[in-house]
């Protein structure tokens, strides 16, 4: 039997960069302001909503319209167009790559033959923890993941 094709490393690389970007834009308040402002608008009117930098905002846009996850519309108009909890749930999810890049150093100590033999969590991971508890977190995993199985009809 053949073996499967190993998945685009380059893919796999720009994937995981645009995963940092988005939940970065998720933890500083960027994913919530596009979903509390009407879309499409502009990197203004977003840096406006949302009492940040211009610049910023349009640097952010632009990472994420060249990934395909934010359209562009005329009149250098953006929009997310995802449903509110596929954004918060994702959103949460891809949060959890810098708190990943924080136990890198602890990492790169334990995993040598004469390092510690494991070491603790952080602060910042137990607290992305506890955001899948929230109600709003709970809801979203019900809609996103539970009530598309108990839709599914026999023979699905």
């Amino acid at each position: 039997m053949a073996l499967p094709e190993p998945r685009n490393l380059e893919q796999v690389v720009r994937d995981g960069l645009s995963t940092l970007v988005f939940g970065f834009g998720y933890r500083v308040g960027i994913v919530d302001g596009f979903i509390k402002i009407k879309q499409p608008c502009t990197a203004e009117e977003l840096a406006q909503k949302i009492n940040m930098k211009k610049r910023y905002i349009e640097e952010w846009l632009s990472c994420l319209a060249a990934a395909g996850i934010v359209r562009v519309h005329e009149n250098d108009r953006f929009s997310l167009p995802y449903d509110e909890s596929v954004l918060t749930t994702q959103g949460h999810l891809a949060s959890i790559l810098p708190i990943f890049c924080e136990s890198i150093p602890k990492l790169e100590k334990v995993i040598c033959a004469d390092g510690p033999r494991g070491y603790t969590f952080t602060a910042s991971f137990l607290k992305f923890v506890e955001g899948w508890s929230t109600p709003v977190a709970i809801e979203n995993w019900v809609k996103t993941s539970l009530e598309p199985v108990l839709n599914l009809n026999g023979g699905d």
